[in-house]
């Protein structure tokens, strides 16, 4: 299936209007509009907008029925580093649910260590035991569909990029996602790990996987219209 790149504030709000009764269509586009103003002018390493990456993720967390706490979160989940805003101004303006999902999903950066001498892998892992320490429901299904979409947008991206972000998700995220019984989302992930690690032997994978499909799809029809005779 295509993955879709293309989407729309309103995309995420008839999906939201779609699962739940209670009207936060406004709160919702105000965070949207935040999220676009601060990151005006930023760009991903493909060279699109950032703001297009938080408008997918939240559309995830759309489609699986979060409400609108958990939307509005996953629309501003880059400003605070991407953008070096203060936590506070985010729950300033969209309340202490948001900003909390918003605080577990942040990575660590350079300003948050006092120790200059640790070496970038010794932050990671700080990064890391944060994340899970502050791991909550919402936070986490928006990590979810962080990752996704960063593991289905990696077109462009140098290899050296590409695998430690794959391996990053065999690691944390997915083990994360097994603690809460999130099986249909390890498989998408770990599937997503095996195309951006081994992507020669995907698509070889994926083209006899199709072609067994067509014959078994065939012989299937065969079988019925004998049986229709």
């Amino acid at each position: 299936m295509t993955y879709k790149m293309r989407v729309t504030i309103d995309d995420i709000i008839h999906a939201y209007s779609q699962k739940h009764m209670v009207d936060r269509d406004a709160d919702i586009s105000r965070a949207y509009t935040y999220a676009a103003e601060k990151q005006s002018g930023v760009f991903r390493g493909t060279g699109e907008p950032y703001i297009n990456h938080a408008l997918r993720v939240a559309k995830h967390v759309a489609d699986w029925g979060f409400k609108s706490d958990v939307i509005m979160a996953a629309l501003l989940h880059d400003v605070v580093e991407k953008c070096d805003l203060p936590l506070s101004e985010i729950e300033e303006r969209f309340g202490t649910d948001v900003a909390i999902v918003v605080d577990a999903v942040t990575a660590l950066s350079d300003k948050d260590f006092e120790d200059q001498t640790l070496t970038k892998a010794q932050k990671d892992l700080l990064s890391d035991v944060r994340l899970q320490k502050k791991m909550n429901k919402g936070a986490l299904y928006v990590k979810i569909a962080d990752r996704i979409d960063n593991l289905n947008t990696l077109s462009g991206i140098d290899e050296d990029k590409r695998i430690p972000k794959a391996q990053h998700t065999r690691e944390i995220i997915i083990p994360l996602a097994r603690r809460v019984h999130a099986y249909y989302f390890v498989d998408e992930l770990e599937e997503l790990c095996f195309q951006t690690e081994h992507p020669r032997k995907y698509e070889m994978i994926t083209k006899q996987y199709r072609a067994l499909r067509a014959v078994n799809s065939r012989m299937c029809h065969e079988s019925l219209d004998k049986l229709r005779s």
